[in-house]
């Protein structure tokens, strides 16, 4: 936002440029005329810094005398000599202009107008500009109304005491503070025809493109990484929070998946056509959790389940709140372990990681205790004192012995 004493301070910079060059006598040349006049009523009366646009940037064998990219790249301005004037028919007054007049009664501002134009399609840049010091004129070189440009209309700043006279209507259309609100843009098809809403990348500055996270973005996930990491490791703690805090949507489901059919496509080749292979299926519908993950016990007597998504999409999250919130009465009558191989385990030590787990998980949850014999076998035993399971770790196999009676893994 812009405060009075700025825009106070940019009308009295209009006012010295005025008195420096509003009766200019003689012909400068294009640099001179850069110099002098057009750099100081961008920079000192509108307010934009050098950073905010380039000078002789060069495309496709052309150079543009100033191409303005903040927020994005949407002006393109080309200038001309001081001793290049603008003329307007007697009698017309205002600001707004038929181009395809200007265009005709004029053929040194017709062509330079042509060539900003150009420039203008070949970049992508919906704004341009024809200045030659004193005079400004302000057009649409690309419009998405189904009106050609040539037959839209032109702002003419007929000198410098017509900035000024007019620094408000000049000051909304280009001054940097106010460019957000797209004047220029809006003042130039109204009237036309409806205008067709801009597409929202317009608003994001320097689109396309890619931007860094910024430090603030850095310290959330962080945060949130230690939120989810001591969430975790207390399980009354972490049924509150995917209580209160899971999102179970299809939509976000689907996406992770990226597309059932590329996954289709990509894996059709690794599987023999005469024999059964996998089905994909979304983890979730917009129903609420895909039935298969529900069932869990008829699922996994058919076939493995293979939960597939990008990183960080919330596989874990989705298991943890299916074993938690979604299908609870299921894994309160059942046997179930949750082994996550990335919080322990060593390529050369999976399978002992895995048993200790399961040991663990069983003495932790069922309150059975344990005893380790010299042979290296782990029984489990009840509370009473008799086995309950037994597991033995050797380098052929390994052995996990579990009574079936009112248990389902």
């Amino acid at each position: 936002m812009v405060n009075s004493a700025e825009y106070d301070a940019a009308f009295s910079s209009l006012q010295q440029l005025v008195g420096d060059y509003g009766n200019l006598h003689g012909d400068l040349n294009e640099a001179e005329t850069r110099f002098k006049i057009i750099d100081r009523l961008f920079l000192d009366v509108l307010r934009w810094d050098r950073q905010d646009f380039s000078i002789e940037r060069h495309h496709d064998r052309d150079y543009t005398d100033y191409e303005f990219t903040y927020p994005r790249r949407f002006l393109i301005v080309e200038a001309k000599r001081s001793g290049a004037p603008f003329d307007v028919p007697l009698g017309l007054s205002g600001l707004k202009h038929r181009l395809r007049s200007l265009r005709r009664d004029n053929p040194g501002l017709g062509s330079a107008i042509d060539q900003v134009t150009d420039y203008c399609k070949k970049r992508g840049v919906p704004l341009a500009a024809v200045a030659n010091g004193p005079q400004l004129v302000l057009f649409a070189a690309i419009r998405i109304d189904g009106i050609p440009p040539d037959e839209g209309y032109a702002f003419v700043f007929r000198s410098l005491d017509a900035m000024l006279e007019e620094f408000r209507t000049l000051w909304n259309f280009l001054a940097k503070p106010a460019i957000a609100e797209q004047a220029l843009s809006k003042a130039l098809v109204s009237g036309d025809t409806g205008s067709v809403p801009a597409k929202l990348s317009t608003t994001i500055p320097q689109y396309p493109g890619i931007r860094d996270r910024d430090l603030l973005q850095a310290d959330l996930r962080i945060v949130s990484e230690l939120v989810f990491e001591g969430v975790s490791k207390d399980r009354k703690l972490e049924a509150n929070f995917l209580k209160e805090c899971y999102c179970p949507t299809g939509a976000l489901s689907q996406y992770a998946l990226a597309s059932k059919q590329i996954l289709r496509t990509r894996y059709a080749g690794l599987f023999d056509t005469n024999q059964p292979r996998p089905t994909l299926d979304s983890a979730t519908t917009k129903k609420g959790v895909n039935p298969d993950f529900v069932d869990l016990q008829g699922g996994l007597s058919r076939r493995p389940v293979l939960l597939i998504g990008d990183v960080g999409v919330g596989k874990t999250t989705f298991i943890r709140n299916l074993m938690i919130l979604d299908d609870e009465d299921l894994f309160k009558e059942s046997m179930s372990f949750y082994i996550d191989l990335g919080a322990g385990a060593t390529l050369t030590g999976v399978s002992q990681f895995v048993l200790q787990e399961i040991v663990r998980q069983l003495q932790s949850r069922a309150r059975i205790r344990s005893k380790i014999g010299s042979s290296g076998a782990s029984t489990i035993l009840n509370s009473n004192g008799s086995p309950k399971v037994s597991t033995r770790v050797s380098q052929s196999q390994t052995l996990l012995d579990m009574p079936e009676k009112n248990s389902r893994s």
